[in-house]
Parts: structure tokens; C-alpha cells; sequence
């Protein structure tokens, strides 16, 4: 079964390859989504990697071809016409400029972690050697722009950038009831709040310290915080790699202190779990909604190994919350915004519950750092039969199996890196 469900794999990431010019790009999914996102491109090369290392790392340097000055990686970019819905759409919400690039959108630093993850398959230090000075620059730009809140924490300004749109996480923060998130109109609402949002930074330029007077939405994100954590790490084995000690020390001394400040800001005793922060500069607390975000600390492989035990053993595998009959599920099944399912609708809510294979491959990545081979195995085998069963979908049903959403998505792909970690030695990331 898992040799046809590669194959089916590199069928995928094939049809959603694409050309403009010399550059080569993967699109989220070839039927729906006609964009480069910068996760979903991250997460595709790494599962091309295991197919074919140059057109992987002919990825990244598509990817990081469109950063822009400041460092800043677009969280989305439309390299060719998009067509009327999707022009249309895109102006009325102020997502994109007119250079086919997401307006100061960004998303989860995960460019590094790619990187590191297709070298350490090709063997190839020339490309780790290209696309160091804009790795750089990006973890400048995240660490230290992003710092808006002058804790040492990366903060963003929508939900887009989390990579999680409406997770319930940000239901506060954006003004919306929790319940939110059964259909159409529940999406229509929610990206009309993130319109007038985009409409407001427009207005001050998109600067960010304007934009962070401004207050609407300012959260220490779990999703950002922790892949950030994590890419410094990284960052410090791509530079020691290169030879480069010192900087790939400056880089792992970050990467400590930020584990650090979550373990400090971010963990709640009474609940032992990571929640994300919100506010303004004078006054920010806990969101305490449970997601799979919060389980994504266990990826850096910085924080304490009794956090990590507790992460684990009390909502991970927790089959009251995380682990449900086709783990994880995103929203933890005790939370009151949870969905146990999805209506009938062309354009349902997002990540209000369900299994998403991203997370999924971020959280088996993270049970391998701290030495749960067993669950980071039985996770990947019951990823891999969801996908045997529905198909590279967008989500899946966690107690049925049963696949949403889109039907060619790329970032599912996931799935084949997790089997060949599984069955092979060695720690992940």
C-alpha cells in the first residue's frame, strides 16, 4: 500500500508543478488554489525531496526568489493570472499588490527548516550556500521586526499569517463568537473582518509600527513562535554545516532564548499547555483555546522534558482531546468550538476542527525529538491510511477518515516523508 500511495504522492506534487520563466513553483492545488503559499511550498519540497532532490531544491529558490527587501517572505504570490474569481476576490480583500505578492502578509517561518531537511537528502552544500543570505534575512526580519511587542516573541497581524485562518484561537482577537464556523456565511464573515483589517494597514502604509498603534489584531501565535524556534535551530546546523560556528552558534543561542521565553509567557501550569498571547503593547493574555498550535513546541526540541512529557501524555495522545479515532484533530474535541463535522457547503470554515496532515507532520516530527518513535509510527500509519482511503485532501474527518476540502493538495504529501522517517534511523529535523 505505501509504495502506491508514494507513487500516488509524486503524481500530486507533479500536477501541481508549475513553470514561470526559469522558475519553477508548486501550487497548493492545481484544481483550486492557483497560488504559491509559502507553507504549502515548504512542505511539498520537502516531500519532492524524497522523489527528486533538484526540482525540491528548485523550489526553495523560486520560494525565496520573491522575499521581499526587508526580508519579509509573502505569504502567498500569484505569478500568473489568477482568473476573474480569484482577481476579484483578491482585490476586494487587499491581499495581494499589484507585483503578484502578498501585501506584508506573511507566514510561519519554515523556508530553513525545508532547506535543511532536502540537503540532508541531496548532500548538495552549494544549494545550502545560495539561499543562506535570504534565510538570513528572513530570520532578521522575523526576529527582529516581529518583535512588536518588545518581548522577545514573534507577533503577527492577522490570522492569515498564522497559516491557520480560523482557528478559533483568534475568534476574540478578530471579534467573532466562538461557535463561528459551520458554513458559508460563518466564512464570508470572517474574511470580511480580515478585509477590513487589510483595508485599516493599508491605510498607514503597511508599516508595521503603525500597524501595531493601530491594535486590531496582535497575537504571540503558537504556529509562529514555535517554527521560528525551530528554523533557528536549524539555522544553526546549516551554518555549522558551512563551516560557520560562530554565526551557527549565534543562531542556536536564539533559538534557546525564544524556547525559553515560551516556556515563560506562553505555558500555562494549570492547564500544561502552550496558549498563544494577544493584546497590545501595554496589556496581553492567554487565548486558552486548545489546538494543535499548542502542541507545536514539542518540534523545536528545546522545551523542558517534563513540559514535553505533559504535552504528550495529557492532550496529545489524550483520546478526550487530541488523539481522536484519525489523529490529531486540530481543535481539541473538549473545546466548545470544536466541529465534529462539516456542513454541506462549497466553501466551508477552516481549521474548526478535523485532521490536517501539516500539523500532523509537524507533531510526528516533534514525538521523534523527544524519543515517542511508537506514537510518531502509529501516527503516521493512520495518516497514511486516511490518505489510502480519500486522497491527498485538504483535511480529513477525525472520526470518520472521511476527506475535505480539496482534492489534489499538495501539502498532504506530507504523509510520504512521515512513513520513510518512520521506517528508517535517526531523529527528525
Amino acid at each position: 500500500m505505501y509504495a502506491d500511495l508514494n507513487q500516488k504522492a509524486r503524481t500530486v506534487l507533479e500536477h501541481n508543478s508549475r513553470r514561470h520563466g526559469e522558475y519553477q513553483y508548486f501550487v497548493s492545488d492545481y484544481r483550486k488554489y492557483p497560488f504559491q503559499y509559502y507553507w504549502d511550498s515548504c512542505i511539498q519540497a520537502i516531500a519532492m525531496s524524497l522523489f527528486d532532490g533538484r526540482r525540491a531544491e528548485q523550489e526553495m529558490f523560486s520560494l525565496l526568489s520573491r522575499q521581499f527587501p526587508d526580508g519579509c517572505m509573502p505569504y502567498m504570490t500569484s505569478w500568473d493570472r489568477p482568473g476573474l474569481f480569484w482577481t476579484v476576490f483578491l482585490k476586494l480583500t487587499n491581499w495581494i499588490g499589484p507585483d503578484g505578492r502578498a501585501n506584508m502578509t506573511t507566514a510561519p517561518m519554515l523556508s530553513a527548516v525545508a532547506t535543511w531537511e532536502i540537503y540532508k537528502r541531496t548532500g548538495n552544500k552549494a544549494f545550502l550556500e545560495k539561499v543562506i543570505p535570504e534565510l538570513a534575512r528572513e530570520a532578521d526580519y522575523m526576529g527582529v521586526q516581529r518583535d512588536l511587542l518588545d518581548d522577545g516573541m514573534v507577533v503577527i497581524v492577522n490570522a492569515l499569517e498564522a497559516g491557520t485562518n480560523e482557528s478559533p484561537v483568534y475568534d476574540e482577537v478578530i471579534g467573532v463568537s466562538r461557535p463561528l464556523g459551520l458554513g458559508w456565511l460563518a466564512h464570508l464573515v470572517f474574511y470580511i473582518k480580515v478585509a477590513r483589517q487589510m483595508q485599516r494597514y493599508k491605510a498607514v502604509g503597511y508599516d508595521l509600527d503603525a500597524v501595531a498603534d493601530l491594535g486590531l489584531f496582535l497575537a504571540e501565535d503558537m504556529n509562529s513562535n514555535a517554527m521560528f524556534c525551530a528554523s533557528m535551530r536549524v539555522m544553526g546546523d546549516i551554518l555549522e554545516e558551512v563551516g560557520d560556528r560562530q554565526a551557527a552558534e549565534v543562531y542556536r543561542a536564539q533559538a534557546r532564548k525564544l524556547a525559553g521565553r515560551l516556556e515563560e509567557l506562553c505555558w500555562s501550569e494549570e492547564d500544561a499547555f502552550f496558549y498563544a498571547r494577544y493584546g497590545t503593547k501595554s496589556s496581553r493574555r492567554l487565548s486558552r483555546v486548545k489546538t494543535a498550535s499548542g502542541l507545536l513546541p514539542l518540534y523545536t526540541g528545546l522545551i523542558s522534558e517534563e513540559k514535553a512529557r505533559l504535552l504528550v501524555e495529557r492532550h496529545l495522545a489524550n483520546p478526550g482531546e487530541f488523539w481522536t479515532r484519525w489523529p490529531l484533530s486540530f481543535v481539541s474535541v473538549d473545546e466548545p468550538s470544536h466541529r465534529s463535522f462539516v456542513p454541506p457547503s462549497p466553501s466551508p470554515s477552516l481549521w474548526r476542527g478535523g485532521t490536517w496532515m501539516v500539523m500532523n507532520w509537524m507533531c510526528f516530527m516533534g514525538l521523534r525529538e523527544y524519543g515517542y518513535d511508537e506514537l510518531a509510527g502509529q501516527l503516521a500509519r493512520s495518516s497514511a491510511q486516511m490518505v489510502a482511503r480519500s486522497g491527498f485532501r485538504e483535511f480529513y474527518n477525525s472520526f470518520s477518515g472521511k476527506g475535505y476540502g480539496s482534492k489534489n493538495v499538495g501539502m498532504a504529501t506530507a504523509v510520504a516523508d512521515m512513513l520513510e522517517r518512520s521506517g528508517g534511523a535517526g531523529r527528525g529535523g
